[in-house]
């Protein structure tokens, strides 16, 4: 089950806005939630399987089968749950754009192929091992510079300015 939704605002187009915040051109809130799964290995990977093999039996080849992969009825999708939220807003008659965003991203039950020990008779087998979070935070400030109109003879400059941080943690 992987649900999701998103929710936005657009605080400047409400009355009290507009009435009395002037150098608000464009205001908007926005929040998301989300969950994916990733089956993230090949089909067939989490069952055992058997690959064919020639034995002597009495003198006379016979085919048989043997196991060749060892399965695990148990494994799962990796599952990565995100929620977001975030600011857009444009002032000073679209001469600045200001963008912020929190985010918080968990990925759980990742699949990981590990190595077995000699003696059990299969090289690796597939497991949900562990858990990753990733929290960050992204802003942006857009300043453009207008002289002129449009046409070849007008000067336009913009300016951008980003900031990011993220925190990854192996859980």
């Amino acid at each position: 089950f992987f649900p999701a939704g998103a929710l936005g605002w657009r605080v400047s187009e409400e009355s009290f806005m507009k009435e009395h915040v002037g150098f608000i051109n464009d205001l908007k809130l926005r929040a998301s939630f989300g969950k994916v799964g990733n089956p993230s290995i090949l089909p067939y990977q989490s069952l055992t399987r058997l690959s064919a093999q020639q034995y002597t039996l009495n003198g006379t080849l016979s085919p048989g089968y043997f196991p060749a992969q060892l399965g695990n009825p148990t494994l799962t999708w990796e599952s990565t749950t995100q929620d977001d939220y975030g600011l857009d807003m444009t002032v000073f008659n679209g001469r600045v754009d200001l963008v912020a965003d929190y985010y918080n991203k968990r990925t759980d039950n990742l699949l990981l192929q590990i190595d077995l020990p000699s003696e059990v008779g299969y090289p690796s087998a597939f497991v949900n091992a562990g858990s990753i979070e990733n929290k960050g935070v992204e802003l942006g400030v857009t300043y453009r510079v207008i002289k002129g109109d449009s046409k070849p003879n007008g000067f336009k400059w913009t300016t951008s300015l980003v900031y990011t941080r993220n925190r990854n943690e192996v859980l």
